[in-house]
């Protein structure tokens, strides 16, 4: 390319998009200011026109001492490359919704007449009972979600330039590279509580064994336990992004 006749129809452009913007304005002296800009870009235009006309003029009368041109090659390629892994549960609740009574048992398998209520919903409006030989496990449900993401860059580009004018012949040779890569991990934990019982009627826990109660919401007009052990706690929602 010559570098010479470029920069001289930029420069033309450049006065040609200032001309349009002169006078826009509401106010004067922003208005002088468009003008004053203009008149400066329409001479460096001139002197870039002139200056591309003088190296042609030479080039076409012989004279090389006088002309004013550079070539330039440059050549890169850039890749980025991303990957991505998401993985994860959500519990479905199960449901017990009795407009009388309800009343769950489990009994005659010794240690394994357990009752156990994970991520669900049991109630009766006229009273809501659980009997077990061994244990009542009122949980929550445990929801996950995970992600995995990677992603890695990586380019390079190389050129060469000869110019000529008037302190001669000049060479050059550039180079580049680039490279990087990066991740992303989030974990995620949470819990889909159960509800049990009834505000307006009573609730009765009835157990040979332990009663817990854990992540989960024990509703009642009265809420009356007769078991071993009887231990309550809750759960806690996590997030964690690197």
């Amino acid at each position: 390319m010559i570098n010479t006749h470029d920069e001289a129809a930029q420069n033309v452009m450049a006065v040609v998009e200032q001309t349009h913007q002169v006078g826009e304005s509401k106010n004067n002296r922003i208005n002088a200011l468009a003008a004053a800009n203009t008149a400066w870009a329409a001479m460096r235009a001139a002197e870039s026109v002139g200056s591309a006309l003088y190296s042609a003029q030479a080039l076409a009368n012989g004279n090389i001492k006088n002309a004013n041109v550079s070539v330039s090659l440059t050549y890169g390629e850039q890749k980025n490359v991303q990957t991505q892994h998401i993985q994860g549960n959500t519990a479905t609740n199960s449901a017990i919704n009795a407009g009388g009574n309800v009343t769950i048992t489990a009994t005659g398998a010794d240690n394994a007449s357990d009752i156990n209520i994970v991520g669900s919903d049991v109630s009766g409006k006229q009273g809501t009972r659980f009997l077990a030989d061994d244990e009542i496990n009122f949980l929550a449900a445990k929801q996950t979600h995970q992600e995995r993401s990677n992603n890695k860059s990586s380019g390079w580009n190389a050129g060469v330039s000869a110019s000529y004018g008037s302190d001669g012949f000049a060479f050059g040779v550039t180079a580049g590279g680039n490279y990087g890569k990066g991740y992303g991990n989030g974990d995620e934990t949470t819990w889909r509580t159960s509800h049990i019982g009834d505000k307006a009627s009573n609730t009765v826990m009835v157990s040979g064994g332990n009663t817990t109660v854990k992540g989960a919401q024990v509703l009642g007009k009265s809420i009356i336990s007769d078991v071993e052990n009887l231990t309550i706690a809750s759960v806690q929602d996590t997030m964690s992004y690197t």
